[in-house]
């Protein structure tokens, strides 16, 4: 990718993101029901601590920080435990993964992922920006020091 951040065809202005679904060769007839904590979303804990402050500052008494992670039913295939239940509308409902895929307006592929089927779209969003983001600043970092050196 410094390559071709090098040669000016590199455009992280504008990044285009879109996932696909792969069925995973698992059946859905060989499966467990399992309960795990259900994932918080990346900022809920940045969120929090600044509506308590904002509250402090308005004389109110904060939220309960403690509050227990709640926990999800979900089900986990025995032939493939790392793929996840995709259901999407009228498709069949099956184990899948999701492969995502960050490109810039020219169609450079700047990050993927692939994330069981049953992460939400808006999950796994934040860590294809921060991939997008880290390989980006690696490649400007690398450019200013050949221009410089």
């Amino acid at each position: 990718m410094g390559e071709i951040n090098n040669a000016g065809y590199l455009s992280p202005e504008a990044v285009f993101i879109d996932g696909t679904h792969i069925k995973a060769n698992a059946n859905l007839k060989k499966a467990v029901k399992k309960a795990v904590p259900q994932a918080a979303k990346k900022y809920e804990k940045q969120l929090m601590e600044e509506i308590n402050e904002d509250r402090e500052d308005h004389d109110k008494k904060p939220f309960n920080k403690s509050k227990a992670p709640e926990e999800k039913e979900i089900t986990v295939s025995v032939t493939d435990p790392e793929s996840g239940v995709f259901n999407k509308g009228e498709h069949k409902k099956c184990f899948a993964y999701e492969a995502q895929t960050g490109c810039d307006k020219n169609g450079y592929v700047m990050d993927v992922t692939v994330n069981p089927g049953n992460v939400h779209d808006s999950v796994a969003f934040d860590g294809r920006i921060y991939g997008i983001r880290h390989n980006t600043r690696n490649c400007i970092i690398d450019e200013k020091k050949q221009s410089n050196g």
